[in-house]
């Protein structure tokens, strides 16, 4: 997958509407995965790998479940990669 393609399903999974049928999406294994990485020597593929789960899973839940913690925890990492995914 191109890099265009990911930086572009993370910013329209940044900015799907939510809702709360299901509960909310839980975002915090992804988060320690993202800043285990980021601890490891900057592995930033797998920092990477972990924002694309995390956008995967916000695309598949944002029409049963509310996602937009997750959704502003995608912004928040991704921001520390200089990812700009608007609120």
């Amino acid at each position: 997958m191109e890099w265009q393609q990911i930086a572009s399903d993370m910013a329209i999974a940044a900015d799907l509407t939510s809702t709360a049928s299901n509960g909310q999406l839980d975002a915090s294994d992804l988060r320690e995965r993202f800043t285990s990485a980021m601890d490891n020597d900057l592995d930033t593929p797998t920092a990477i790998t972990a924002l694309v789960e995390l956008s995967d899973q916000i695309r598949e839940a944002s029409g049963s479940s509310d996602v937009s913690a997750a959704q502003q925890t995608l912004r928040e990492l991704g921001n520390i990669l200089g990812l700009s995914l608007a609120a």
